[in-house]
């Protein structure tokens, strides 16, 4: 899991890089822009299925040396986001009157916006990932030296349907001991495992470190 939850953190500060990169690329078209009354004079089909059609609104304007432009936004929705003939406000480069966005939070923030969203959602799921398993490290670490091994009997593999992350659920190993002594079944679980453990741990014995007195606390040892 120490890989997956890498992999996640990367993609999180991609991502984050992405959306920062967007932003200051728009802070520095509005530095620049200067601001127009347009109007919406199309309704452009951007893509079509079966089950719904995404539109993107065509806008005129005038510059203010007489100039009419009209240019096609760059995000599409599904229903249309503007009805032909509504007005809007257009940012538009002075240099370069084509390069023109419609005054909107989408148009001018959203691809920085979803892919800030999105990367802090990765980053911070790739830390939480990688801080239980830092966690459970030491958890065995400790009990390896402070607990008692026992053997437990392999159980079975079987996908946590509880958790899900990108489609996928991660592995359990589900095993168990009876203790000689008190003759009491313990059951054992292990950590979330993401790639499928049956090589390693479909054996007879699986190693478990408890500690001494509460083998509720315990850690599997599937290296």
């Amino acid at each position: 899991m120490k890989w997956f939850a890498w992999v996640l953190g990367l993609i999180g500060v991609v991502a984050i890089a992405v959306g920062i990169g967007f932003f200051m690329h728009t802070q520095r078209f509005l530095d620049r822009a200067q601001m127009a009354p347009g109007v919406v004079t199309e309704l452009v089909v951007s893509t079509k299925k079966v089950s719904s059609t995404t539109y993107k609104p065509l806008v005129r304007f005038e510059t203010p040396s007489g100039a009419v432009i009209d240019f096609t936004s760059s995000v599409a929705s599904a229903p249309a986001a503007y009805r032909v003939g509504e007005p809007v406000t257009v940012f538009f480069d002075p240099a370069n009157p084509s390069e023109a966005r419609v005054n909107g939070f989408f148009e001018l923030w959203g691809i920085a916006s979803i892919a800030g969203v999105v990367g802090t959602v990765f980053f911070l799921v790739g830390v939480g990932f990688g801080t239980a398993k830092w966690f459970y490290g030491r958890k065995l670490a400790r009990l390896s030296e402070t607990g008692d091994l026992v053997l437990a009997t392999f159980d079975k593999v079987e996908p946590d349907a509880g958790t899900t992350l990108n489609n996928r659920h991660p592995w359990r190993v589900h095993a168990h001991w009876i203790d000689p002594l008190s003759g009491k079944r313990h059951l054992f679980t292990s950590e979330m495992l993401w790639e499928d453990p049956t090589e390693r741990a479909g054996q007879s014995l699986v190693r478990v470190y408890v500690e001494r007195g509460n083998p509720k606390r315990y850690a599997m040892d599937l290296s």
